[in-house]
């Protein structure tokens, strides 16, 4: 890289907890609570009838326990705003707002927003598109003229423009699962090519909804969680929000920021083969080999000297085992990847989908912080798939230093990202 970065701020939210204490405690403890739509369904903004629900029902998902409403009261919006936003948005605000808190008081005109959302607002469609229906057999308009605004991808970036006065670039990425390492990625350009000294990247996702659930349970992606374990079924959806602070390191030493980590190397590949599923990754891994060669090149590293793979680790059948042979691929020495630790975060938060790489991400940071590394739920040597036994998979909470994690972020379509991020440049 021809600048490094700084990480300078961070916040997010999930099933986890609101805001990186609260998350970074759940998430060592283990005591994150996954459960049924069914029963998620009391502060989720689920609007469909009670057919649909007793199909789908049983589906396990990792939801944010609070309604649309208690999300204001946290975001401090009153009730008029809160009608006005999709979950989604809330989401963002909530994390993104935790991320800026170092910057109180920092001229940040020249900064950019640079979001992420795989689906942006799909309760507010479905629930837009029912009002529309029944509007117009009523013969009335049921529609409210800022409805549109509540699924559009980008106005989550123009809110936090709005909120925080960030005058810089505003774009937003929607490559799937991989989208808001995308975004980081995009804002580290804009650094290095000295258009901007920082900004906020924000991933944030809402999908726990009829089309969210339905549309992935028909597809058969859905299940319980357990990556690499013997009976592993498909992800858990997952929901939430997280932000990050980047900054051109000078910059940030310049203002004496307190600094959660540096971004050293980052590398993109696809892998979407002609005679597979456009859903499907390569099944030898070359593309995700790829993605993290080209990371681990430009931080000056080999797999070797990483202390900790933060995997995308869907708990899918073909994905998982992909994704070690991509490891393979890049550490061909059997027993340096037996010592290679890998970890899986969605396992313990469900899968947050374009929100993902990020909030996984400020995970690691809380990791590196903390002198932790968090296990893989549900994983011990007896559920082990034998065939995912090639790396030590961390299987319970323990301490160890952690300077350098290698993040994976995948998607549909064959969209691979990869990126290294370290406690010192």
């Amino acid at each position: 890289m021809t600048r490094t970065v700084a990480i300078t701020g961070a916040g997010v939210i999930s099933g986890a907890g609101v805001g990186r204490y609260a998350h970074h405690t759940s998430l060592r403890a283990g005591d994150v609570q996954f459960m049924s739509l069914r029963d998620a369904v009391a502060f989720l903004p689920f609007s469909s009838n009670g057919e649909l629900l007793e199909e789908i029902g049983g589906a396990t998902v990792c939801p944010v326990p609070l309604t649309n409403d208690e999300l204001g009261e946290v975001a401090q919006l009153n009730k008029k705003e809160v009608r006005r936003m999709d979950r989604h948005q809330l989401f963002a605000r909530i994390a993104a707002t935790e991320a800026m808190q170092p910057l109180v008081g920092v001229d940040v005109s020249q900064y950019a927003c640079i979001g992420a959302t795989g689906g942006a607002g799909l309760a507010s469609v479905f629930e837009s598109s029912r009002l529309l229906i029944e509007g117009n057999r009523a013969g009335k308009k049921r529609l409210g003229p800022f409805d549109n605004l509540k699924y559009l991808p980008n106005i989550h970036v123009g809110q936090l423009t709005q909120q925080f006065g960030l005058g810089g670039p505003s774009h937003v990425h929607g490559t799937a699962c991989a989208a808001s390492m995308h975004a980081v990625f995009d804002l580290i350009r804009m650094i290095e090519l000295g258009h901007v000294p920082g900004g906020l990247v924000v991933g944030t996702e809402a999908a726990i909804t009829e089309f969210g659930i339905a549309s992935f349970f028909i597809q058969g992606a859905l299940g319980n969680g357990l990556s690499y374990h013997t009976d592993r079924s498909g992800f858990v959806m997952g929901e939430g929000a997280a932000a990050l602070v980047i900054e051109s390191y000078e910059v940030a030493k310049a203002r004496k920021a307190p600094i959660l980590g540096v971004i050293t190397g980052y590398g993109e590949s696809s892998d979407a083969l002609q005679d597979a599923l456009i859903t499907d990754p390569d099944p030898k891994g070359r593309g995700a080999a790829r993605a993290m060669s080209q990371a681990l090149t430009m931080a000056g590293r080999e797999l070797r000297t990483i202390d900790l793979v933060k995997t995308h680790s869907t708990a899918t059948p073909k994905g998982d085992l992909a994704e070690l042979k991509a490891l393979h691929l890049l550490e061909s020495n059997p027993v340096r990847l037996k010592k290679l630790a890998v970890t899986s975060v969605k396992s313990n938060i469900g899968h947050l989908l374009g929100a993902a790489g990020v909030a996984e991400t400020v995970a690691m940071l809380d990791c590196m912080e903390d002198g932790i590394l968090i296990p893989t739920r549900g994983l011990n040597y007896d559920t082990l798939d034998p065939s995912c036994a090639v790396v030590e998979h961390i299987m319970c909470t323990q301490r160890r230093d952690v300077n350098t994690v290698l993040c994976n972020g995948f998607g549909f379509g064959g969209t691979n990202a990869s990126m290294v991020i370290s406690a010192h440049p």
